[in-house]
């Protein structure tokens, strides 16, 4: 018993490290949406300054993508600071929320390109609301009866983890609603995470 025990710790610190390892990557290849200037010619000053400029709409897609991320990464470790153990539901309800991570960059790149295209707009917004979903799910498959929780957390606490990690999902599937309706608003609808926080 103790023997499997200290195999589903083992596992669950592996997952812990395989986690943190996407969640860094995704943050990481996001820089290579930005364009380098054309090192075959010298600009001038004022080249210079237009290409920056040029580069600030990329910029702005860049650091919301970032931030949604890193709520997604802040919600990940409050989750593992209570885990105790996992099982292979767990383990596979976290690995699909990984998978769409790493999706992350990749429709990061499409919203700078389109970004006021409801197609995309659409497709970027379920690409978050699978990452929050799946992770959703496996913390309160882990928290039902203290399944793979610490036993020691209180209930309370445990639902306002649960609530906060379902913040970022129902955001993005309001997000989905704004597009279609009007998509120059559907990026500002993400800014209603931060009131949501806050409230909780």
């Amino acid at each position: 018993m103790n023997q499997e025990n200290g195999g589903e710790t083992q596992s669950l610190q592996r997952l812990k490290r395989l986690s943190d390892g996407i969640f860094m990557l995704a943050m990481t290849l996001m820089v290579l949406q930005f364009d380098l200037p054309n090192v075959e010619s010298e600009l001038s000053s004022q080249e210079i300054k237009e290409f920056l400029i040029a580069q600030l709409p990329a910029l702005y897609i860049y650091l919301g993508t970032f931030i949604l991320i890193a709520f997604y990464w802040f919600s990940n470790l409050q989750q593992f600071t209570h885990y105790k153990k996992t099982d292979t539901i767990h383990l596979w309800l976290n690995l699909l929320s990984l998978m769409f991570v790493v999706l992350i960059p990749y429709t990061n790149d499409l919203i700078n390109i389109y970004s006021l295209n409801n197609y995309v707009q659409i497709f970027y917004s379920l690409n978050l609301l699978l990452v929050g979903l799946f992770s959703s799910l496996s913390w309160w498959y882990a928290s039902r009866s203290n399944r793979l929780i610490d036993s020691t957390l209180e209930k309370k606490e445990s639902v306002k983890i649960g609530i906060e990690s379902l913040i970022e999902p129902f955001v993005s599937l309001f997000s989905i609603f704004v597009s279609l309706i009007n998509p120059t608003y559907w990026e500002w609808s993400f800014l209603l995470i931060f009131p949501l926080y806050l409230i909780l």
